[in-house]
C-alpha cells in the first residue's frame, strides 16, 4: 500500500516555492508529526493558509469515466481493470491510498495535473514531496503568455 497527501497550493505560494520543495515538505511533515497541541494548531493554520480546499465533486467529474469508481460523502475510490485501486479521502487536502500496480495512482495524478498545475504531493513513507506538474515549465509558459 502506498500513501500520499496531496495539497492544492495557492498560485502565489507555488510561484514563491519553485525549487524550494524541501521547505514545503518540511512544513507538511511537521504539521503531521508535531506532538505539541498548540504548535500543531499553528502549523495546521499555516497549511490551510497556503493551500486551497479540494471538493470531492471534482473527482466525480474527473474520474467518472474510469473502469469502476465509487463516491461517498468525503471519499472516492477508483478501481481499474488491471486490479489497481486508489482511494481518496478528502479534508482540506487529499489522502491517497493506492494498491496494486501504479495504474490507478497514475490516473489520479494525471487527472489532477490536467485540472490544476499547483498540486503538491507528499510521500511520508519515502520522506519526499514534489509537484505533480513541473512548476518551472508551467511558470515559464505562464510568463511567456503574460509578456
Amino acid at each position: 500500500m502506498r500513501y500520499f497527501d496531496i495539497y492544492l497550493l495557492k498560485e502565489a505560494i507555488a510561484e514563491l516555492y519553485v525549487g524550494k520543495e524541501d521547505l514545503l515538505y518540511g512544513l507538511f511533515m511537521e504539521a503531521v508529526r508535531e506532538r505539541n497541541p498548540r504548535r500543531k494548531v499553528i502549523l495546521k493554520r499555516q497549511v490551510h493558509f497556503i493551500s486551497e480546499p479540494i471538493a470531492p465533486s471534482l473527482f466525480q467529474r474527473l474520474f467518472s469515466h474510469q473502469s469502476a469508481s465509487r463516491a461517498m460523502e468525503n471519499q472516492f475510490t477508483i478501481t481499474l481493470k488491471d486490479g489497481s485501486q486508489a482511494t481518496l479521502i478528502f479534508d482540506h487536502y487529499i489522502s491517497l491510498e493506492a494498491s496494486g500496480n501504479l495504474g490507478a495512482e497514475a490516473a489520479v495524478f494525471e487527472g489532477l495535473r490536467k485540472y490544476n498545475p499547483y498540486f503538491f504531493a507528499v510521500d511520508y513513507q519515502n520522506d519526499c514531496g514534489a509537484w505533480l506538474s513541473p512548476q518551472k515549465k508551467h511558470l515559464l509558459n505562464h510568463r511567456q503568455i503574460v509578456l
